[in-house]
């Protein structure tokens, strides 16, 4: 059967996915793709050379901020109208969807909406638009959605929360790259790595960014440091973005010489950082599924996240292998910090993060896409 799955743009962690989906015997996948490279990545693809279908569609773009843009693509219709994919997994409650439903629904061309958004990652939605969404979701014959969060915020949509039909899909990463031990080469590198940071490190990956939550981690570092058993902590951000200068202006006015600023890491580079922290910090206002959260259990570390990531009520045992807080709440943030930083079995928090972090495997993930997009093809496209 011809299936289409629609995207923004392509990131290097979705390819091994859709490659997974694109290798089921019966499935004829397309990933169709509304731009060729994403705002604020670096990211570029020969896309003649990917593992699977890919059909870029050109249309209008607005950027909203230094991470996301906006993408009217009105010539979806036209290319569905002619390619007449059997099933279609559309890009969350977005534009798109919007413009391919009335199509969809004259052709009776079933579509599976895949939403990794929270009521924390969307709470500025308008009235408006939530109606749309209710009725994108109304006509919806299934929904992928990305953890515990999602599917409670995606279920709000429907006249009856209980009678969708939901398949669990992870994002994931290789967890083999961020566990791998280390020998060789790798022993000399993470040596040199150590030597320059701080005794103890607290460890940050993402864009520097308000929605990220770096204000609030910064405030929550000065005041640990503060306190005499932590004098001698670090904090490592990886990434970049438009708060990278408060960052440096944050450290110059508040005499904190151990933040270091190591801008953006590549992904064969990142995991030795993973490696030499002593706690990975996220403190993100609005998140929907961090990949840097499976990141940081695949590499064992203890994880201070805020609530309202949308994958930490499915990874994060209070108290086990780290802990879930407000990132508002400064004093408790700090308390937490300093609590894993005082020491934890590592040996304990690595084991069961590693067993936690085992379901969010690209096979499970591709195995949730296929058996939606199977479930939901009409009989013309699964009969012999």
């Amino acid at each position: 059967m011809k299936a289409w799955i629609i995207q923004p743009g392509l990131a290097p962690y979705r390819v091994p996915l859709f490659e997974a989906i694109a290798k089921h015997p019966d499935i004829d996948l397309t990933v169709v793709l509304q731009t060729e490279r994403l705002p604020g990545h670096p990211w570029e693809f020969d896309f003649n050379n990917l593992p699977f279908a890919v059909l870029c569609v050109s249309g209008l773009k607005r950027r909203r901020d230094f991470e996301s843009q906006v993408y009217f693509s009105p010539m979806l219709a036209w290319h569905f109208l002619r390619e007449r994919p059997d099933v279609v997994v559309c890009n969350g409650f977005t534009l798109s969807t919007l413009i391919l439903l009335p199509a969809m629904l004259l052709t009776r061309t079933p579509y599976v909406i895949w939403n990794e958004g929270t009521k924390h990652s969307d709470a500025a939605t308008s009235p408006f638009k939530l109606r749309l969404r209710r009725w994108m979701a109304r006509f919806a014959d299934a929904f992928i959605i990305a953890g515990r969060l999602s599917r409670e915020y995606t279920a709000g949509f429907l006249q009856d929360p209980t009678a969708g039909r939901f398949y669990l899909s992870y994002n994931s990463v290789d967890n083999t790259h961020f566990a791998r031990p280390t020998d060789g080469g790798d022993t000399q590198r993470l040596a040199e790595l150590r030597k320059r940071f701080a005794r103890k490190n607290i460890l940050f990956v993402g864009k520097l960014t308000g929605r990220k939550g770096i204000p609030q981690l910064l405030e929550a570092y000065r005041q640990l440091v503060a306190q005499p058993q932590h004098t001698d902590t670090g904090l490592i951000l990886i990434g970049d973005g438009p708060l990278k200068a408060d960052v440096s202006r944050f450290a110059h006015a508040h005499g904190l010489d151990r933040i270091y600023l190591e801008g953006f890491v590549s992904q064969d580079r990142i995991s030795a950082y993973y490696a030499v922290a002593d706690v990975f910090a996220l403190l993100s206002i609005s998140d929907p599924n961090p990949l840097v959260i499976f990141e940081a259990l695949a590499a064992g570390l203890p994880i201070v996240c805020s609530y309202r990531a949308g994958n930490s009520a499915d990874f994060i045992r209070d108290a086990e292998n780290g802990y879930t807080v407000d990132p508002l709440d400064i004093d408790d943030v700090v308390a937490k910090l300093s609590r894993v930083l005082a020491g934890v079995d590592r040996e304990h928090v690595a084991a069961l993060s590693r067993e936690l972090v085992a379901q969010a495997s690209y096979d499970n993930s591709a195995r949730a896409f296929s058996q939606a997009i199977i479930d939901c093809a009409p009989a013309r496209a699964t009969d012999p």
